[in-house]
């Protein structure tokens, strides 16, 4: 196992993230005007357990939760980008952390950089997106398949509902599909349907059965999984310098 990683000043590391400057805590600026303006409280999560997430707005503005997530979740929620993406060079350290963080106006893109300059603040780490050439599975249309699964949408918001042995989405596109089947198969995805429209679309598979979810992915929505390799968006995670 890879030893813990020392977490160094998370206020000194929040102060690189451009668009939090002269907001912070003890930045300088006319104290008359001084209010709260982001949250940010990060502690040791407490013993063993399951990680959860979650988003809401508030009076004051859009707030996350994260509670008892590790290095690679904390990232996955910062960054967007599945589990399957994320490399450390170095192995993921043991600790888990919750995080809370508010920042006014609802602003997702905001509340994205903050969540990504807490998290290596943290876990004393430095990230990055880059691409490599990495094994995938390619999401594309099954030659003759049944594509009644697959409706065009009538509605305007995202939502995705997964269960196990089972999914339903509204206004899906088919890249919010290839995400779906990434958690299932526990590799990277990638959509090549050419699909692109949004789509409501329901699907039902024998749980922890990947036969059973690849047959019912040609026969109820017409789509298929090919084996190959790709030039994907991967998370480097590595140790603070």
């Amino acid at each position: 196992m890879p030893g813990d990683f020392e977490p160094p000043d998370l206020a000194a590391m929040l102060r690189r993230v451009p668009s939090l400057r002269g907001r912070l805590p003890g930045d300088s600026g006319d104290a008359a005007d001084a209010r709260p303006v982001i949250e940010v409280r990060v502690s040791p999560a407490p013993g063993e357990g399951f990680y959860s997430a979650g988003r809401r707005v508030s009076g004051a503005g859009l707030e996350a939760e994260l509670r008892g997530v590790d290095l690679c979740r904390a990232m996955s929620e910062a960054y967007g980008i599945s589990v399957h993406r994320i490399e450390a060079a170095s192995g993921f350290p043991r600790q888990r952390f919750d995080f809370f963080l508010r920042v006014p106006g609802g602003s997702e893109s905001a509340m994205r950089c903050l969540l990504i300059a807490a998290a290596d603040a943290a876990f004393g780490a430095e990230s990055r997106l880059v691409k490599k050439k990495r094994p995938a599975l390619l999401l594309r249309r099954a030659g003759g398949g049944d594509r009644s699964g697959l409706r065009a949408t009538k509605g305007t918001r995202l939502s995705l509902e997964t269960r196990k042995g089972g999914f339903s989405a509204t206004c899906a596109s088919a890249g919010d599909i290839a995400a779906i089947l990434e958690e299932e198969f526990l590799s990277p995805v990638e959509d090549e349907t050419g699909l692109a429209g949004r789509y409501d679309a329901c699907l039902a598979w024998t749980p922890g059965d990947k036969i059973s979810l690849a047959r019912a992915l040609g026969e109820d929505l017409g789509l298929e999984l090919a084996d190959g390799v790709r030039e994907i968006s991967v998370l480097e995670v590595e140790r603070a310098r």
